[in-house]
């Protein structure tokens, strides 16, 4: 089942929270409002078979500010992968059906720019993953570290 906010070509909608009124001084409210601005329409696909996990990681994501699509069905997820321009991905590494390495592969060939982090509480993991994805995020994890990562990369 996907649940999606309004992704558009313009941006999702969705409206940030308003930074406190104290930040809003001189130069920095600008900094802050393009900040907030382009975080509203990063595009984030959530794909993982719990769909507990994949419920709070989206609603943390648009909490924070960005468009995200959920689904816990990886036939689902390649069929949003191929149609949608996702600005970063995070595949869960075992899902049912396909895997979060097929559906790494099937991004990077529909959007090779767009990041993919594989999430997994797996210890080994195989390294051709390793090579393709733009980072692997171990379970269990920090939501601050998985949202630095986003920052940092999208």
């Amino acid at each position: 089942m996907v649940r999606a906010s309004d992704c558009g070509s313009e941006g999702c909608g969705i409206v940030p929270r308003q930074p406190p009124c104290n930040l809003l001084v001189g130069t920095e409210s600008v900094w802050i409002f393009y900040l907030i601005k382009s975080m509203a329409y990063k595009k984030i696909l959530v794909v993982d078979n719990d769909s507990s996990i994949c419920d709070s990681l989206a609603t943390l994501l648009r909490d924070e500010g960005y468009c995200v699509e959920e689904t816990t069905d990886s036939a689902e997820a390649a069929t949003l992968v191929k149609k949608n321009k996702y600005d970063v991905c995070l595949f869960d590494y075992k899902l049912d059906g396909l895997n979060g390495i097929e559906l790494l592969k099937m991004t990077k060939e529909a959007n090779p720019r767009c990041p993919v982090f594989i999430i997994s509480g797996m210890v080994d993991i195989d390294q051709s993953c390793m090579k393709l994805a733009d980072g692997i995020i171990s379970k269990p994890f920090r939501i601050e570290a998985l949202l630095q990562k986003i920052v940092d990369i999208a």
